[in-house]
């Protein structure tokens, strides 16, 4: 698989660098062509582990609250 083809392919885990090959020397600044908060591709990595785990602890907790009441209940 050449580079062109791991960067184009998309999916879950693509390449989070929007520079990709570009030479620094002709790189803008950010907040240069655009907003100056953008996230890293560093900030993005992070985030891309703690969303699934926090959804599973998110509905693990759901899960056991309504285990709960349903033993409350019953």
């Amino acid at each position: 698989m050449t580079s062109q083809q791991g960067r184009s392919g998309g999916g879950i885990w693509s390449d989070l660098d929007l520079n990709g090959e570009t030479p620094v020397r002709v790189r803008p600044d950010v907040g240069d062509w655009g907003p100056k908060l953008l996230p890293s591709t560093r900030q993005k990595q992070r985030l891309r582990r703690w969303v699934p785990v926090l959804a599973v602890v998110i509905l693990t907790v759901l899960v056991a609250v309504g285990w709960v009441f349903y033993l409350q209940v019953r």
